[in-house]
């Protein structure tokens, strides 16, 4: 069995203690950053940029090489952090960030298993009222950038230097 799948249902029974206020709450996130990113190395495998895998189609074939992996889907802030926390303290090397599993066709966002995004960090857009509906079909990538670790996307081509992020999708 999995460590990670253990630990993230633990810790999120103990979770309404995180809105308490003062040295608790402090030491709450602490505590909360130690026990997610732990658990987050045996979950995720994040691979820097390499000049083989181009493109979030490579990247996932990268991924599902391994049975049970496939590219990272985040689903909630609590996993966001620790891979975000994860990506800071381990993983700087070259490139502009990783490609994780969401894709975008028209706006509309899904996993890479087809399953909807219910969580996301995406900035905030701005669209014009009037905005005009593409002629063809417009796909987006979803990736984190290196420097502040956010969300973002990309189109198909020409993309940036992107490695990617694994999950292990058993757990």
């Amino acid at each position: 069995m999995c460590y990670t799948c253990n630990n993230k249902y633990l810790f999120t029974g103990h979770s309404t203690r995180f809105n308490m206020t003062g040295l608790y709450a402090v030491l709450g996130l602490v505590a909360f950053i130690m026990i997610d990113t732990s658990s987050a190395r045996s979950k995720y495998r994040i691979v820097e940029y390499n000049s083989k895998v181009t493109s979030w189609e490579e990247a996932r074939d990268a991924c599902r090489r391994s049975e049970g992996w496939d590219l990272a889907k985040i689903e909630n802030r609590q996993e966001n952090e620790a891979l975000k926390y994860l990506l800071a303290t381990e993983c700087n090397n070259g490139g502009d960030g990783w490609f994780i599993g969401g894709k975008s066709e028209n706006g509309v966002w899904k996993w890479a298993d087809n399953s909807d995004m219910l969580f996301n960090n995406f900035p905030p857009v701005r669209t014009s009222i009037n905005e005009a509906r593409p002629t063809s079909t417009v796909i987006n990538y979803a990736v984190i950038f290196k420097g502040d670790y956010q969300w973002g996307y990309v189109a198909p081509r020409p993309t940036p230097r992107m490695g990617y992020v694994c999950e292990n999708m058993t757990c």
